[in-house]
């Protein structure tokens, strides 16, 4: 058992407290020479400052990169600390966008806010997952293009039924991260968790609502720490915009709304409904499913002992939680989600987190064909 492998699952999206003094910038420095982004990647476009969608015919050049490829390098943005040990910056988004790309439609749904340009240009439903992957391009010059630019008040209509961002079973929330620095082209995916009462097979009509955007350089300048710690100390989800933060962010005027066509895509999921069990340590799993937007493991926990749950494919890589969606509790079994694999099989283990070294104490070889 690593203890590495036990330390990505339980650090969660909170900031470590050795990251205090050591920030961002370097990281993007970094990952620029390792991502060399095209600066023809986004036409920007001036329209008039109005709150409203239109629907307009993608185009797409060879030498620009896909949404998809942008997210993917995004998940690899690390930040170096004092002792040399580096840090994932978006660690929140554990999609495995090769996947994923080739499963989602092309969307080409847009929205004009006071400046800025919003499009949603991706989209894939496995039936009880949605997930969308947005662009912007920031035409507002009085707004400087910040590290961030966060949707918030976001309301999802589904046939006629919403849900909203104070929502805690759904949470659904949007982060454009700046695709390089110095640039006013953004890309960020939005995932939500559909509620067992809105799920639906056929082709349905959903509304993303977005009720404003703000701008902000949380990650740069080490004011993600401040920002964090305020947070913390005061209990407040640091999603939502917590009264007295205001100082890291500017705001655009408005917002608007996506309407969407979604229709789910369940031919490649796979479920395995075969219950597997450790009755002395008090462990079932009854149902693990894969789709392509993740790996799903429904299980129970009547342990007395404190368990972590890790994952590994056939070649022994470690299955990333899903930090955005990870999944819910219905009030007996709880379901996890991991980074979706086409992995023919999977290792599910519990270890021990009281151990020295984190024994594993049962582990269960699972087959997804």
């Amino acid at each position: 058992m690593k203890i590495e492998d036990y330390k990505n699952v339980t650090d969660r999206i909170e900031i470590r407290e050795e990251c205090r003094k050591e920030i961002i910038n370097m990281s993007i420095e970094k990952n620029k020479s390792k991502h060399k982004w095209s600066k023809k990647t986004f036409i920007p476009v001036i329209a008039a400052a109005i709150v409203g969608c239109t629907a307009i015919t993608a185009a797409f050049a060879d030498d620009v990169i896909s949404v998809f490829s942008k997210e993917k390098a995004k998940q690899e943005i690390t930040a170096e600390v004092a002792d040399g040990t580096e840090y994932k910056v978006n660690k929140g988004n554990q999609l495995n966008y090769d996947i994923l790309e080739d499963h989602a439609e092309s969307l080409s749904e847009e929205c004009d806010t006071n400046g800025l340009k919003v499009k949603a240009e991706s989209i894939f439903c496995d039936g009880e997952n949605l997930t969308v992957i947005f662009t912007a391009e920031n035409n507002n010059p009085d707004i400087e293009n910040n590290y961030h630019i966060f949707a918030k008040g976001v309301r999802v209509d589904i046939g006629g039924k919403s849900f909203s961002d104070i929502d805690n079973m759904c949470l659904p929330w949007i982060d454009l991260i700046r695709d390089y620095e110095g640039a006013s082209a953004y890309t960020g995916t939005f995932q939500m968790h559909i509620p067992e009462n809105l799920r639906f097979t056929d082709t349905t009509d959903i509304k993303i609502h977005i009720g404003v955007y703000e701008s902000a350089d949380v990650w740069e300048n080490g004011n993600i720490l401040d920002y964090y710690e305020y947070c913390r100390e005061n209990n407040i989800d640091y999603r939502q915009d917590p009264q007295g933060a205001e100082k890291y962010y500017s705001q655009f005027n408005a917002g608007g709304d996506f309407l969407l066509k979604v229709t789910p895509d369940m031919s490649a999921n796979k479920i395995n409904d075969t219950i597997y069990k450790d009755e002395e340590i008090g462990i079932e799993i009854c149902q693990v499913k894969s789709t392509p937007y993740c790996l799903s493991i429904k299980y129970k926990n009547s342990s007395e002992m404190s368990l972590a749950m890790l994952v590994y494919d056939e070649n022994g890589n470690q299955l990333e939680l899903n930090l955005a969606n990870q999944g819910e509790y219905d009030g007996n079994y709880q379901t996890h989600n991991f980074s979706s694999t086409d992995s023919k099989a999977i290792t599910v283990q519990f270890v021990d987190k009281n151990s020295e070294n984190l024994d594993v104490v049962c582990s269960f070889e699972i087959p997804l064909d």
